[in-house]
Formats: C-alpha cells, sequence, structure tokens
C-alpha cells in the first residue's frame, strides 16, 4: 500500500499572496462560523453563509453582497404578483433545496409534460419560501439540503481556476478551507463540479 503524503498546500502556488492571505483567514472564520450554525441542522447557516459570500466578494473585488434579502423594514404593497416575489431570492432558494441550476429548472419547467410539472410544483414550493423570505425576511430560511459547504467553497475553487489543480491539490484546497470534519476526496469533488457545471448549462 503507497505511503500517505502529508497535505502539502499545492493550492497556494496558483494564487498571489493577498489572496492567500483571504483564504487562510476564511479558513478560521467558516470553522468558527459553521461550529455556530451546526449547532442546529433545521436552520439556516447564516454566519457561514456570510463569511463564504465575503470571501468571493473579495476574491471579485467587489462590494460585500447577499445572497438572500435582508429583513424588510415594511411589508411590500404589491399590485402585480411580481411585487411580492424576488426572483433572486427563488433562485437562492431553490438551488439550496434542489440539485442542479434555477436556469435548468425553468427550461425543464417550460418544456411541459411529466417532468416538466414535477419541476414546477419545486419551483412552486421555492416561490412559496421566497414569499415568506421577503415578508419575514431571510431568518426563516430553510437549512440548504445539496452540499452547502461544498458546492459554495467549489465555486470559489472555480473562481480561482483551483480545479485546473490535480485531484490531490483539489483535495487538499477542502481539507484546508472545509470546516464539515470530513477528509475530501478530490475524485468526489470533481464529480460534484462537473454536475455543477452540468446544471448550469
Amino acid at each position: 500500500m503507497p505511503k500517505k503524503h502529508a497535505n502539502q498546500h499545492r493550492w497556494k502556488g496558483w494564487v498571489s499572496e493577498k489572496i492567500q492571505h483571504d483564504l487562510e483567514g476564511a479558513a478560521k472564520e467558516l470553522k468558527e462560523s459553521w461550529s455556530i450554525d451546526s449547532g442546529d441542522p433545521r436552520l439556516y447557516p447564516f454566519i457561514t453563509e456570510f463569511a463564504l459570500n465575503d470571501l468571493g466578494d473579495r476574491i471579485k473585488n467587489r462590494p460585500r453582497s447577499t445572497k438572500l434579502p435582508p429583513v424588510p423594514e415594511s411589508p411590500p404593497k404589491a399590485e402585480n404578483l411580481t411585487d411580492l416575489i424576488v426572483e433572486k431570492t427563488v433562485k437562492a432558494v431553490y438551488e439550496d433545496q434542489n440539485s442542479g441550476s434555477y436556469k435548468e429548472a425553468l427550461s425543464k419547467a417550460s418544456a411541459g409534460g411529466r417532468q416538466g410539472l414535477a419541476v414546477w410544483r419545486k419551483i412552486l414550493r421555492s416561490i412559496d419560501r421566497a414569499y415568506e423570505i421577503g415578508i419575514h425576511g431571510a431568518e426563516i430560511a430553510p437549512m440548504p439540503r445539496v452540499h452547502f459547504l461544498h458546492r459554495e467553497l467549489l465555486d470559489i475553487a472555480i473562481l480561482l481556476k483551483l480545479n485546473d489543480l490535480t485531484s490531490e491539490g483539489l483535495a487538499e484546497f477542502f481539507d484546508d478551507l472545509c470546516p464539515c470534519g470530513e477528509k475530501h476526496h478530490g475524485d468526489t469533488i470533481r464529480r460534484l463540479g462537473k454536475r455543477m457545471m452540468k446544471a448550469r448549462k
């Protein structure tokens, strides 16, 4: 049986010193935030989501953004259905609760048939939750069902073009940053990445 090598942190050679510093700081933040968020699996991991979003904003050098809307100051005054629903929120809820992208779901729903109807029902559930979030605020968002940490970190890796690393190097990146406590395998991460990329096309 071949000897298992220690983590060589190969991803660090692919990024600037500033990005490396940001990622190392984010690793500590994620460990702390996930230890709080994972205490109640029924709740949305807002602290971890904020840390991940902040990391993405720093990498992209853009103003701080949010995935879900803040608590509204007052209930929306609606004249049309679209006044009650923010599609960005529908997208965020859908992709947290289902495999595949919201864009792909819309395409399948527009095709009709049995599969289209099944996907439409999932979209409707996301619209229903997006309405509640719009009225009461993001604190009632449901806990993501699909690979929350790994999917978000894979987005960071793709953003930095770390997905071009060897499977071992990609696994090292996840071992260094992901607070899930599990050992990561590059091949498994790549398969998740292929599913995500396929879903988004």
